[in-house]
């Protein structure tokens, strides 16, 4: 043998190894329902939005909320092991790697690199969104609606809300079309650490036995028991936190939810335009749900269930009446994200005058998102605040609240530990001399 077939033996072996290594994994044939195209204009479209929503943290990234009073102290106390520390009585396991990740990095540049991580992850959801073998019609509109839900951005390019986004994967699997190749791996996977993400895994795990019930298969047993693990901790974390309510449902509630989560999902001012089209929205959405009940395949189902868990899991924490979608827009994107998802779909039923009015009405969000679907703030330099904090006794770091610097929270730090940050990174670990 000579050693040019020698050497196409030995990467034919090795492209067969690694052929089958990804067949383990299940992950071969997933690749192949990636269009090129279609990936590098969803990559460049989801960017272009993020930029757009939020400016300032493109040109000027900073720590936000409890990223810094909270997160941060965790971490200064526990290390890795504060991936695992609830925040507010929810474990939110994206928000801390994201965290951690870039800590360890560089503690200098941590916002930056948490930034980037988060525009990275952030795609990474859209992206299996629109690429993933769900029973979702239209899956890049899906994908695009994510992006595109008409609120305020405060989830948007912030690394604390990356919980929001990771909470989506644990859909995915969710709506998986059966007939499809099973991968336990992935599918598992998504629901652990979507699970992880927030408590909206709890309902989730709902429909996972209702699907289980519906497809007694393996791996959906796995899958169910992975989110029923999941919901578990989180409640777990809900109930040693004591921030536990049961809901308080009423005809005020139901009315107010037809006003801020159908009113609101087209029109956020003046009241009374938001008030008579979401009634509008409301009826049709009704109509078009009697209309073609029969048609309504089991993932149709899955989603109105997503939906209405979505709508039940705010209610059942914080009054309807008392959340609207600047202030509290985090509220708002589980349930207008599925919402547009379930018009995608009755659109996908209906014929050209049905398709005309839900076109109508996606022409009214993104209307919506353009007026209220921004966010500035102020400039703060994160590295000068560091330093500053490394040459002092003590130091009160500032943290990004709502944008503006006289509202901004703080976190006390002393200059011992500002430099231990410091040189404890991986990159950047030059410590200020007092």
């Amino acid at each position: 043998m000579n050693s040019s077939s020698a050497l196409n033996l030995v990467l034919k072996s090795l492209s067969t190894s690694a052929r089958r290594i990804c067949e383990i994994a299940s992950c071969v044939d997933l690749w192949s329902n990636i269009n090129i195209p279609k990936f590098i204009f969803l990559a460049l479209a989801v960017f272009a939005v993020l930029v757009f929503r939020r400016p300032d943290q493109f040109l000027n990234p900073y720590m936000w909320a409890e990223d810094g009073v909270v997160n941060l102290p965790q971490y200064l106390a526990h290390g890795w092991l504060s991936l695992f520390y609830p925040v507010q009585g929810y474990i939110i396991l994206p928000t801390k790697i994201i965290f951690v990740i870039a800590a360890k990095l560089s503690f200098l540049d941590l916002p930056v690199i948490s930034y980037w991580l988060t525009m990275v992850f952030t795609f990474c959801v859209v992206a299996a969104i629109a690429f993933l073998p769900t029973y979702l019609k239209w899956p890049m509109l899906c994908a695009l609606a994510v992006v595109l839900v008409p609120t305020d951005s405060e989830v948007f390019a912030v690394p604390l809300y990356a919980l929001w986004w990771g909470t989506l994967l644990s859909v995915v699997p969710l709506l998986w079309r059966e007939e499809n190749r099973p991968h336990p791996l992935i599918k598992t996977s998504m629901v652990l650490f979507g699970g992880l993400s927030s408590p909206m895994i709890v309902g989730f795990s709902i429909l996972y036995a209702f699907r289980f019930i519906r497809f007694r298969t393996r791996t959906n047993a796995f899958v169910l028991t992975s989110s029923v693990a999941a919901a578990c901790a989180q409640i777990a974390a809900i109930l040693y936190s004591g921030r536990s309510k049961l809901p308080a449902l009423s005809l005020g509630v139901l009315w107010a939810v037809v006003r801020r989560f159908f009113g609101c999902y087209v029109a956020y001012r003046p009241m009374l335009l938001s008030i008579v089209l979401g009634i509008c929205v409301f009826g049709f959405f009704l109509a078009l749900l009697v209309r073609h009940r029969k048609e309504l395949n089991f993932g149709d189902q899955l989603l109105l269930g997503c939906f209405v868990w979505a709508i039940l899991a705010i209610t059942i924490r914080i009054p309807a009446t008392a959340i609207q979608p600047i202030a509290g827009a985090r509220y708002f994107f589980f349930p207008f994200i599925f919402l547009s998802w379930i018009f995608l779909q009755l659109a996908a039923k209906g014929g050209k005058t049905q398709r005309l009015i839900i076109s109508v009405i996606f022409l009214l969000t993104l209307r919506q998102t353009a007026l209220i679907g921004q966010r500035f703030h102020e400039k703060l330099d994160w590295r000068s605040e560091v330093m500053n904090c490394a040459q002092s006794d003590s130091y009160e770091l500032p943290i990004h609240w709502d944008g503006n610097l006289k509202n901004a929270w703080h976190v006390k730090l002393s200059g011992s530990q500002c430099r231990q940050l410091i040189s404890d990174s991986l990159f950047d670990r030059s410590v200020a001399k007092k």
